[in-house]
């Protein structure tokens, strides 16, 4: 089947100073090239004629997060515009929203630009058990980035310019002439191919479209022509280091005291608890509405 013939939908994310940066976090990422990288395989799906790449690359790296196969379409119903989606779209509609599984919504069997913006049986309580803590994006052009996430996050999703002339050989291809469309990537593994740095792709168009079931971006399609590039901090992966067991006092109830180190910390657990009510219109902590307890 021929490149033009196949569906896409990745639309290059807009500038957002709201976006938390990987990079203030991770100022240089270390890489180790000489080992190579190919993290299990997900289940596959052809997203075909849609152009709901963006969900479907997402809910790929959602599913290899924490091993439960998505419901594409339950994503793509809350981030599909006219035409395609923003990576970020995806990326937080999973951390905010959640995503419900295969199961909770199914997925049509041919997917359509229709059939995917479909919200029959969708519904907020079947997604919300799904959230991730947050996302991150990171810079566009640096492949050491994704290998890293690859590493570390069990991969990221990423956008890629293309074009009918590079895209010829969907398993290996080389940087667009000029960019003609945009399709989003999960990174599943990394290794050194033609004595180049290498990010595996798993495709979203196998089995039935194509062969094909992986997608070999090359460091030199870095250099200019990716973009949108997300990595997930999954919920359940967040360190409990900190977390002391505790009992109140004088009763049988019992938790765990979660000690925020700053402030934006503190933001994140009220967010990811459901305690807004702590943090004041301007988003900062109203810190009169601690509690204050001793014996921690």
């Amino acid at each position: 089947m021929h490149i033009n013939e196949l569906g896409k939908g990745i639309l290059p994310d807009l500038p957002d100073p709201r976006d938390y940066k990987l990079e203030q976090i991770v100022a240089v990422p270390v890489v180790d090239w000489s080992k190579d990288i190919l993290l299990p395989d997900v289940e596959n799906f052809d997203q075909m004629m849609s152009d709901a790449c963006g969900p479907v690359g997402s809910s790929f790296y959602h599913e290899q997060l924490i091993s439960k196969i998505f419901s594409k379409r339950d994503l793509s119903s809350r981030t599909l515009l006219a035409y395609g989606s923003y990576a970020r779209d995806n990326i937080l509609a999973i951390v905010n929203e959640g995503q419900a599984d295969k199961v909770e919504v199914l997925d049509p069997e041919n997917p359509t630009p229709e059939n995917m913006r479909d919200t029959t049986g969708t519904a907020a309580h079947e997604r919300i058990d799904d959230r991730e803590a947050d996302g991150y994006s990171f810079p566009a052009y640096s492949i050491d980035y994704a290998a890293y996430c690859v590493a570390n996050f069990k991969g990221c999703v990423f956008g890629v310019f293309g074009d009918s002339v590079g895209w010829v050989n969907p398993e290996n291809p080389k940087p667009p002439l000029k960019h003609e469309w945009g399709h989003l990537l999960y990174a599943q593994g990394y290794h050194l191919h033609d004595s180049q740095k290498c990010i595996i792709a798993k495709s979203s168009w196998y089995p039935k479209s194509t062969t094909i079931k992986y997608h070999h971006i090359k460091e030199d399609y870095f250099k200019n022509d990716t973009m949108s590039p997300w990595v997930i901090i999954p919920r359940k992966e967040l360190n409990m280091s900190n977390a002391i067991f505790v009992k109140k006092a004088g009763t049988l109830e019992h938790g765990f005291y979660l000690p925020g180190t700053t402030e934006e910390s503190l933001k994140d657990k009220a967010l990811n608890l459901g305690r807004e009510d702590i943090l004041n219109s301007d988003g900062s902590v109203d810190f009169s509405k601690a509690k204050e307890v001793s014996g921690l």
